[in-house]
């Protein structure tokens, strides 16, 4: 069966369309919290980003561009590839900073509890971050599925079409201050969750100094480490819960602030 041309040539813009809002659905399926996961096997958010192509097709608009009803050049359907992809994977960096707020806690966490020498590799914070800021990160990939946040960047997905239109540009200054305001805020918000145990190991730190003036003879370190990992362990359990429930709040009005713009 040969192909109706007149049929190919009517199928062509919108084949267009669906590779442009594929190029920046896909860049943001990328880093997505809790589907770009380094664990997710690439077939799968490959197929999660053509389903969510598909889903969001008629939901989304290109007013910034007409499409041609030829074929168009390679050149401008690269160029244009390359703007969609590059605003997906901004969107999704900047979706991904509020979920690392919560392994950089734990980081901190670890090292003032004295599991700082428990070294696992991890793709998101480096070769050198510890078990516990893994732990914190399963467990911020969990909430953010279990609580409904994966919701927030999609919606700024579908608000970036009338943000951000189809080749009109990508405004690399106001995009730059925008990733360094959230990054500040990311960092500062880890550091806010981490702060009991900042407070704590600086009191501990303060209170094994006068032991060690006061008995000068007494093995501080064999006393020290045991009572600081067990302390710690006891501070985590207590506050995990208010930990978590901070880190959601502040998650969720972060990613709302994205999708307001």
């Amino acid at each position: 069966m040969i192909a109706d041309p007149t049929l190919l040539h009517a199928l062509l813009p919108l084949a267009f369309a669906f590779a442009l809002a594929l190029a920046r659905i896909g860049g943001v399926v990328m880093l997505l919290p809790g589907v770009g996961e380094t664990v997710v096997p690439p077939t799968l958010r490959a197929g999660f980003a053509v389903a969510l192509t598909l889903l969001l097709m008629p939901s989304i608009s290109m007013p910034g561009i007409a499409i041609p009803a030829a074929q168009p050049g390679f050149i401008l359907l690269a160029a244009l590839l390359a703007h969609e992809l590059a605003i997906g994977i901004w969107l999704g960096l900047m979706a991904r900073l509020f979920v690392l707020a919560l392994p950089i806690a734990g980081q901190i966490i670890s090292y003032q509890i004295g599991l700082s020498s428990v070294i696992t590799p991890s793709q998101d914070l480096g070769a050198e971050s510890t078990l516990l800021s893994t732990v914190f990160g399963l467990f911020a990939t969990t909430m953010v599925l279990a609580t409904g946040l994966y919701a927030l960047p999609l919606q700024a997905l579908v608000a970036s079409y009338h943000i951000l239109p189809v080749g009109l540009g990508f405004p690399a200054g106001s995009a730059l201050h925008i990733a360094e305001m959230l990054t500040t805020q990311s960092f500062a918000m880890g550091v806010q969750l981490a702060t009991p145990f900042l407070l704590a190991g600086l009191l501990w730190q303060a209170g094994l100094a006068v032991i060690s003036k006061l008995v000068p003879q007494l093995q501080i370190f064999m006393v020290a480490m045991p009572g600081q990992t067990l302390g710690g362990l006891a501070l985590l359990a207590l506050l995990a819960t208010a930990i978590a429930t901070a880190w959601q709040r502040a998650a969720a009005a972060g990613m709302t602030r994205l999708l307001t713009g």
